[in-house]
């Protein structure tokens, strides 16, 4: 009778899940209390005779509406439409199309530093292996994935062109889920930037999950800036986990612009002589739901970890902060900073901050902050004196709120783009 009750219940789970994506509801995606978390783990403890059920999942979320690209070379319509909305910089460029890996250079000297291999879906006994209890969208990924690519950096040099991944969503598509896996192993001695872009070509619902992996070998220096500028109807998740290896360093910029939902978890291992610095920026609207989890684990002594998250709630809407520092017994001598500053116009707005510190040896500096700040009222009076507008005034609060962050980008190129796309939003 239980197992037949089981059957019942994921079979009923299937039908509301189905009903829901006819209706282009993806609240379903998003709520963990609700029915994908549930159907996951009945699929987890039966992992042979619910097979089926997996089909019928990839059957639901995979809809035959999807539009699936093929290869491109160069001069198509696609690239024409493509240049008007990327960043015109000199660049090793690599475009994802719904979830799929359409666009590499194929010059001789690239093929050189990048080694590229792309891997079919997961295989069904592997995706329940893989399920994470805690993290929901881990395993919807590894369900649904369209494609694993692995990318190798074999270069022992400095790269001066930066790696640019062009991650396009709604395609000649009216709704898309898109699931992409990516796994970075850069070698030893190397110095490199990567630029990863989301941008949404419509105005229509997407569901965008990703799973990011990144082993940096000895003495590697890497340079990472994740933009997100997609659609006001858009979901948006993001799993990176990044190991650090001897004397490796690692500098990241986020920048959270557009979107209704963005949930982004990073682990970060920390290997002896390690050091990372973390910024990021979001701008916070009407509905906007914004999370941002990062867990940095000191390993080993001598590492170092400086963090600055900066947000700017320009009308109502949410966000979650919570960074945790832990530092092991034998991470002797190694250092800690988060810092959390927040900017509200107005009070109706929902702000939880959590910079958490767990330390388990006493010979290391650890620090954390957090404030929150309303534009006051003798700034905006004693610019009005000078006959500064009152949207112009507050376009300079914001820009020197953020300045410091956006100030250390290294290309020029990317500083007055990443400028122009604030300035709009702020308006």
């Amino acid at each position: 009778m239980n197992v037949q009750k089981k059957k019942t219940n994921n079979l009923n789970l299937i039908k509301k899940l189905q009903f829901l994506f006819s209706q282009n509801n993806y609240s379903f995606l998003v709520n963990k209390k609700k029915n994908l978390k549930n159907l996951i783990k009945n699929i987890k403890k039966n992992s042979s005779k619910h097979k089926n059920n997996i089909d019928i999942l990839k059957k639901i979320f995979l809809n035959d509406n999807n539009y699936i690209p093929k290869k491109i070379k160069k001069n198509t319509k696609i690239l024409i439409q493509i240049r008007k909305k990327i960043i015109n910089i000199k660049s090793i460029k690599l475009i994802f199309i719904n979830g799929f890996l359409i666009y590499i250079p194929q010059k001789k000297y690239i093929k050189q530093i990048l080694k590229i291999n792309i891997n079919k879906k997961i295989e069904t006994h592997k995706i329940l292996s893989l399920y994470n209890k805690k993290n929901n969208s881990i395993c919807l990924n590894n369900i649904l994935v369209n494609q694993i690519i692995d990318i190798n950096i074999t270069k022992n040099k400095k790269i001066k062109l930066p790696i640019y991944l062009i991650i396009i969503n709604n395609y000649k598509t009216q709704n898309t889920i898109n699931n992409y896996s990516l796994n970075f192993t850069i070698s030893k001695n190397t110095e490199l930037t990567i630029i990863e872009h989301n941008l949404s070509f419509n105005k229509k619902k997407l569901y965008s999950n990703n799973n990011i992996h990144i082993n940096l070998h000895k003495k590697v220096s890497l340079n990472y800036l994740k933009i997100i500028n997609l659609n006001k109807n858009s979901i948006f998740f993001s799993n990176e986990k990044i190991n650090l290896n001897k004397n490796s360093n690692l500098e990241k910029k986020i920048f959270m612009l557009n979107s209704q939902k963005i949930n982004i978890n990073t682990y970060i291992n920390l290997k002896k002589k390690t050091q990372t610095k973390i910024n990021s920026i979001s701008l916070i609207k009407k509905n906007n739901n914004f999370q941002y989890k990062i867990y940095l684990l000191h390993k080993y002594k001598k590492s170092k970890s400086y963090q600055k998250h900066k947000n700017i709630f320009l009308n109502t809407g949410k966000f979650l902060f919570n960074g945790l520092v832990k530092i092991y017994k034998n991470a002797k001598y190694s250092n800690a900073y988060i810092e959390n500053n927040n900017l509200c116009v107005n009070k109706n707005f929902s702000l939880t901050s959590y910079p958490k510190l767990k330390i388990y040896n006493k010979n290391s500096i650890c620090k954390h902050k957090c404030t929150i700040n309303k534009i006051e009222k003798n700034y905006i009076f004693l610019l009005l004196l000078r006959g500064i507008n009152k949207k112009e005034i507050k376009k300079i609060i914001y820009l020197s709120f953020i300045k410091e962050i956006i100030y250390n980008i290294s290309e020029k190129k990317i500083k007055k783009i990443i400028n122009n796309i604030i300035n709009k939003y702020i308006i």
